[in-house]
């Protein structure tokens, strides 16, 4: 055709960085959400909103983050997803293999990995570090919205 050039057989360097690195704008929007989460977390940390950021981040950044990766680099991914599990709470490694099994219809196990050993232990030095500092609030506020969070998943899920 008149006026259009072919892309060259083999892509330059810089176009394959370029690819690496991109973020589509529905993962960028998702990205930010994410980080819009732990704001609003850390602004207003009450038990309705530690329950309702956890069922709302979990049905939708963490549900699609499951089924659709947002990065390119398996690294960045498995950091999102270690950020995840510090945010909600719940290794994001047990929660997609425990979600992609239901999709399956096949019975979930549990699958001991580095990568779920690396969020429940960090998940645990974030609880136990937030009891050391705040054990009142811990237990009266996080705790209660956090569960009541879990109850608000296992409703939407039911």
């Amino acid at each position: 055709m008149i006026g259009l050039t072919a892309m060259p057989s083999t892509p330059s360097a810089e176009l394959m960085s370029h690819r690496a690195s991109r973020i589509d704008r529905r993962n960028a929007l998702m990205i930010a959400l994410a980080a819009t989460h732990a704001v609003v977390l850390f602004t207003i940390p009450t038990a309705p909103v530690i329950a309702l950021g956890l069922w709302w981040n979990s049905n939708t950044i963490s549900h699609n983050f499951i089924h659709r990766p947002f990065f390119r680099r398996r690294l960045a991914n498995v950091l999102f997803g270690v950020y995840l599990s510090l945010l909600l709470g719940f290794p994001q490694s047990l929660w997609r293999d425990r979600h992609l099994a239901h999709h399956a219809g096949v019975h979930r196990r549990l699958r001991l990995s580095t990568e779920l050993a690396l969020e429940s232990s960090l998940i645990v030095s974030l609880w136990s570090a937030l009891a050391a500092a705040a054990l009142v609030f811990f237990v009266s506020t996080y705790l209660t919205g956090y569960l009541a969070g879990l109850g608000l998943c296992a409703l939407h899920g039911y």
